[in-house]
């Protein structure tokens, strides 16, 4: 019998929405890697040759954009892809590894330009540098301009506007003991908005529309016991912070915020797979602009959600389960499927549930580090659905 009110509301959600699907994501992907096991260790000899010279000229061609030295890769790929917020998006996508202070990690750099059909216009950078075995940093620039929406909650019509912002993230990390490290998390962003469309109502009520800067910081904790940083295997990873948004009446808004975000990654030897889960659980406080407030889509949360901006709330707990499984080359394939909610707060938790699910490919992107091009489609109960292409794991 369950006594607790937070453990019982964890083992519904991972029973409800995750048991049944990793289960399925087992299975499915079992039977399709042995069938892809059986073709290509049959005794067709011309079976072989076909994937075996298909790698190689792909090697090939890929050796064009990537360069290595005593341990340093710099690739550079075109990019392109589609997502429900952007239209057709085109650009150029450089990415480079060096060597890190701590075994089995690498530090790695990437970067993007690019543009779409929907008239976005984007500059993104990100890096994870483990300057020492004692040290670790991470960061975040992203500029952008772009036509947007926002569905303010309860409403079922959307609010559009022109967009430019530029934000900055980053945290510095100190190593306590053994898998456990501390330290301050820094978040900064700017938003200009112009040709507003809000119709009679909600936009009236929408904190944010009138721009400017957002200023927060506050201290991380994080335990990490995964076996490496990119697309992990094996180990786990729980990440706690707390901002304060305006502190000394800095920026023009003024909020706290805090997160936890605990994620698990199991191989399955046999299969060379790995089965991937994530609880997470958010919120912001009174004051906070409607573009900072916690999102259920896009992206790097519920995959079946289009846009970022479509659920939103200042609450918001998620949970999802991703199988992994490795195909040919440096191709792999994702299953993966979730559910979550967004409100005001976290009362009755299990109301109004929204569910996602979808499957992928990926492309590793470095020579021998996985970091992969991911390319996603993913459909949810809200009837909406979304497909991205971009850099790295959702999680």
């Amino acid at each position: 019998m369950i006594k607790w009110p937070v453990y019982r509301f964890f083992y519904q959600v991972i029973s409800r929405s995750l048991k049944p699907l990793c289960l399925s994501l087992i299975i499915l992907g079992g039977a399709f890697s042995n069938v892809l096991g059986q073709v290509v260790s049959c005794d067709s000899v011309k079976a072989q040759n076909v994937f075996f010279r298909l790698s190689n000229f792909g090697e090939k061609v890929l050796e064009k954009v990537t360069w290595e030295n005593k341990g340093r890769v710099l690739a550079i790929y075109p990019s392109g892809g589609y997502s429900p917020r952007n239209g057709l998006e085109f650009g150029v996508m450089p990415a480079f590894k060096w060597p890190a202070a701590l075994p089995d990690w690498v530090n790695t750099l990437s970067a993007g330009l690019e543009g779409s059909t929907g008239g976005m216009l984007q500059l993104q950078a990100e890096y994870e540098w483990f300057i020492h075995e004692n040290w670790q940093s991470r960061g975040q620039l992203t500029w952008n301009n772009r036509n947007d929406r926002f569905w303010p909650r309860g409403q079922t019509d959307f609010i559009t506007f022109d967009r430019r912002e530029f934000s900055i993230q980053g945290e510095l990390l100190r190593h306590l003991s053994s898998k456990l490290w501390a330290g301050i998390l820094l978040q900064s962003t700017f938003n200009k908005f112009g040709n507003i469309e809000a119709g009679e109502g909600p936009g009236q009520l929408v904190n944010g529309l009138e721009g400017g800067a957002v200023l927060g910081a506050g201290p991380l904790l994080v335990f990490d016991s995964r076996n490496r940083v990119l697309s992990p295997q094996k180990g786990g990873l729980l990440r706690v912070h707390y901002l304060f948004f305006g502190p000394g009446e800095l920026g023009d808004y003024s909020y706290n915020q805090w997160m936890v975000d605990g994620r698990w990654y199991l191989p399955i030897i046999h299969w060379n797979s790995v089965v991937a889960f994530q609880l997470l659980g958010e919120y912001g406080g009174d004051g906070m602009p409607f573009y900072q407030a916690p999102q259920l889509g896009g992206k790097d949360r519920l995959r079946g959600i289009g846009h970022p901006l479509r659920m939103t709330g200042q609450s918001l707990w998620m949970a999802r389960g991703e199988f992994r499984q490795p195909l040919w080359w440096r191709l792999s394939g994702v299953v993966f499927g979730g559910a979550g909610r967004t409100a005001s707060t976290f009362d009755h938790p299990l109301t109004d549930v929204i569910g996602s699910g979808g499957c992928g490919l990926r492309f590793r992107m470095l020579p021998h580090d996985p970091l992969n091009v991911r390319v996603d489609f993913g459909v949810s109960t809200l009837g909406d659905s979304g497909f991205f292409i971009s850099l790295k794991e959702a999680f």
